[in-house]
């Protein structure tokens, strides 16, 4: 499969937060045009490097074909929603903006006959162990999708994959990981924190990578920090032991703390 060797233009899609805007100015950093979109225009990173959009849609991003498309993870506060009465209307939103924007970004790959597509989420298990907002049900709504449309467009050349990354203290209150210890410890005996640079760095090695992992699959990060120069994603756990380069196995969209 030939979905990354050329990857020259990247989207990062909700990309005011989080891993976003790290990810962002290391792809430029690393010659990559990047286009990193946000609804609200916060969270900018490197404006003299990477090309920012705000607005409440795509269509200012434009009609370009991109070579690789990062969906980052959802901000919606699935308890407060759930809590409010209106959780089912707020997933049904956000999974028709989603489809809409994989389906028009995988028809541009496939008629370029190459591109990788990531889709970005937590492991809500975290959220028994500290206050945060989680969104669980968008999540798996939206590896469900790379699941079922991996095959075909394999096809096509193009890879989709998932990614279910933990919270990283850099994105959160710093108070809460003191009070958490004794809860992380029974998530995994050797938790460790990872931090944003470390995500960003690994999910750059692999839209650079000429050997992207299993079409299909999930990638869930382990609990130890990670980095590039050393057995990139050695230690992030595929979550589909039947897929492989052009047949998408079964997607596991369970908790990673059997993995850690």
């Amino acid at each position: 499969m030939s979905a990354s060797a050329s990857t020259k233009s990247v989207l990062i899609v909700d990309a005011g937060h989080g891993v976003g805007p790290l990810l962002a100015d290391l792809l430029a950093a690393r010659g990559l045009e990047v286009v990193a979109w946000t609804p609200d225009g916060v969270g900018a990173g490197d404006v003299a490097k990477v090309r920012w959009v705000s607005g409440p849609d795509l269509a200012a991003v434009g009609a370009a074909p991109f070579d690789a498309v990062v969906f980052n993870a959802s901000t919606l506060d699935e308890g407060a929603l759930l809590a409010a009465g209106t959780l089912a209307d707020a997933v049904a939103a956000d999974g028709a903006f989603f489809l809409e924007t994989l389906q028009t970004a995988a028809r541009a790959m496939m008629e370029a006959g190459r591109g990788q597509i990531w889709v970005l989420g937590f492991d809500d298990s975290f959220a028994y162990y500290l206050p945060i907002p989680i969104a669980p049900v968008t999540h798996h709504v939206r590896i469900g999708a790379v699941r079922a449309l991996a095959k075909e467009l394999s096809r096509f050349g193009v890879a989709a994959n998932a990614a279910v990354l933990q919270p990283a203290p850099e994105a959160t209150d710093p108070s809460i990981w003191p009070e958490a210890r004794a809860g992380l410890a029974s998530y995994a005996q050797k938790f460790k924190t990872v931090s944003l640079a470390s995500i960003a760095d690994t999910l750059a090695f692999w839209l650079r990578s000429e050997a992207p992992p299993l079409n299909g699959s999930g990638r869930c990060q382990s609990n130890a920090n990670l980095s590039p120069l050393n057995a990139p994603w050695a230690r992030w756990s595929n979550l589909s032991r039947r897929a492989t380069a052009t047949q998408p196995g079964r997607l596991s969209v369970g908790s990673c703390s059997r993995l850690g």
